[in-house]
């Protein structure tokens, strides 16, 4: 949260003060801060699919061996 409130500083700064720069590296942390969430929600994913992946064959190896 408090991040996000530096990153619209920053834009805002560089909006108000027509300052290019400054407003397009907030816009770009904002962006690569978007990215990162996103990646890492994704890795969790498949980490949970994977998991659940070798649940199943766990499963499927103990009722082969009844």
């Amino acid at each position: 949260m408090l991040r996000t409130r530096l990153l619209v500083k920053q834009k805002v700064e560089g909006k108000v003060t027509g300052d290019k720069s400054r407003e397009a590296q907030g816009k770009a942390q904002g962006l690569f801060g978007k990215a990162k969430d996103k990646l890492s929600y994704a890795a969790e994913a498949v980490k949970d699919s994977a998991e659940d992946a070798v649940d199943a064959v766990k499963d499927g190896v103990e009722k082969l061996k009844k």
